[in-house]
């Protein structure tokens, strides 16, 4: 990837798409993920309320080369109601602007609760966002029509923990997530994979690259802090020694061929990103 991550408006779909040698589609998909970003910023309820997090938040606001699609938000519990309605209302005003703005259409096609156990205190919201440009098939008839298939894939994490978040010049009045606050996350995402079984290959790259890039910029102190508090309300032990062989070996499930194909001309072996893993919590104040 080349230059600034994203069209910033609908003139540069092409010119984009030309420079960053990708194609027209993906080129789209990245304008409306900033279209998005633009919509949650421009309505008070989603701008007080949401929070940037994850591989976006790193691409986004702090030029991290590996690409994902989806956004990622932790919302703030008193705000954003545990209610998938009242979600969709609330995320279809904030989408009102993408016409005003940009002159594309964006609504929620899709609001799904994980998991659907209501007594579930930290659920997680599934939603897509279906848009259509100018000249598409669904454009005229949009708010009418149901399944349209261009997505966004977009999540919504309710009752979890952001200690810092920064601001970003690319989209004035968005939240988003402090680096600290994003390694500190990735750091208790490794240690919970054994908790739910998930293998999470992108944490170890992620790591790496922002402590080569930022090293000195960065506040472990923070990392610190954060981390225990992010992992007591998920009852996660924080020690330096549980960051063990197992939880190295889940981080290193699929890593080459995920890291490969998402960031290929900034790929990291995983023995050198686990490396500087181990380095980031050797430095930290936690317990040994």
């Amino acid at each position: 990837m080349t230059g600034q991550p994203y069209p910033s408006s609908l003139a540069e779909v092409a010119s984009w798409s030309r420079v960053n040698e990708t194609t027209t589609d993906e080129a789209r998909k990245r304008f409306m993920e900033f279209v998005i970003l633009n919509c949650i910023a421009s309505d008070g309820v989603t701008r007080e309320n949401l929070s940037l997090k994850g591989g976006n938040a790193l691409r986004f606001a702090y030029q991290s080369p590996r690409s994902t699609l989806d956004l990622d938000f932790t919302a703030d519990a008193e705000g954003i109601p545990d209610n998938a309605d009242a979600i969709r209302g609330i995320l279809d005003k904030a989408f009102a602007f993408a016409h005003r703005r940009f002159d594309v259409k964006a609504k929620c096609q899709r609001v799904k609760r994980n998991p659907k156990n209501p007594d579930a205190t930290r659920p997680t919201y599934d939603i897509g966002v279906g848009y259509q440009f100018p000249g598409d098939r669904y454009f005229n008839n949009f708010e009418s029509h149901h399944k349209i298939t261009t997505v966004i894939p977009l999540e919504v994490s309710l009752n979890d923990l952001v200690c810092g978040t920064a601001k970003w010049a690319g989209v004035q009045g968005l939240r988003v997530c402090s680096l600290e606050d994003i390694l500190a996350e990735k750091l208790r995402s490794l240690l919970q994979q054994k908790i739910r079984n998930r293998y999470r290959w992108q944490d170890a790259c992620d790591i790496c690259m922002f402590t080569r890039r930022k090293g000195a910029e960065i506040d472990r102190a923070k990392i610190a802090e954060y981390l225990k508090r992010k992992s007591e309300i998920r009852e996660i032990e924080v020690r330096k020694s549980n960051f063990d062989d197992e939880i190295r070996k889940m981080a290193a499930f699929e890593y080459d061929v995920k890291i490969k194909n998402e960031a290929p001309q900034d790929f990291i072996p995983f023995d050198e990103a686990w490396r500087e893993v181990i380095l980031l919590v050797q430095s930290l104040n936690i317990p040994d």
